[in-house]
């Protein structure tokens, strides 16, 4: 009888842990890459004017943009965010002194605002961030696929915008895969 107990256990155990590793791989995404651009083509999903990592700078005009595109390996379907975080010298405030962030739905085209202390303290890297000044979240939906690619698209043509820039990637578990920095310069 001990026996037939102590297999059955056993026999639980290994599903429970297949299950468990086969839902965070359901919920998780690989990143192959990240790129900034000022510019997206679709029709070739391309980044356009790509920016080099070591020094990526964009200047501020009345049509300026930055793009993230994002390549991702998944299993199954699970979303991602683009965190776009202002780290710039100009001062960012409201009437009632709290910055807020916006937080935008690409699947169901809404937004909602937080308080930008909401956010950083959600995870761990944020969380040591001290000078962020504004942020803008972009939740995009990934679905399976061994290259699934995605972006989100950021304008930069107004104050404050001048100065330390940078987008991160995270998972839909919140963990960061991926970021890259860029300086927003006067025309």
């Amino acid at each position: 009888m001990n026996r037939a107990i102590r297999i059955f256990f056993s026999i639980v155990s290994i599903c429970l842990l297949i299950l468990t590793a086969n839902d965070s791989r359901a919920q998780g995404a690989e990143l192959v890459s990240l790129e900034l651009g000022t510019g997206y083509d679709k029709a070739t999903r391309a980044v356009v004017n790509k920016l080099p990592v070591e020094q990526a700078t964009v200047k501020r005009s009345d049509t300026a943009q930055m793009v993230c595109a994002t390549t991702l390996k998944c299993s199954a379907r699970t979303y991602i965010y683009h965190v776009w975080l202002y780290r710039g010298d100009e001062q960012v405030g409201s009437a009632t002194g709290e910055v807020q962030v916006s937080i935008y739905d690409s699947e169901t085209r809404t937004t909602e605002k937080y308080p930008l202390s909401e956010l950083l303290n959600r995870t761990e890297d944020l969380r040591e961030l001290k000078d962020v000044r504004a942020a803008l979240v972009v939740k995009l939906p990934v679905r399976p696929a061994p290259a699934f690619r995605t972006y989100s698209v950021k304008r930069i043509d107004s104050a404050p915008s001048l100065g330390q820039w940078e987008c991160r990637v995270y998972s839909a578990k919140e963990n960061l895969l991926g970021k890259q920095a860029f300086t927003v310069v006067a025309e």
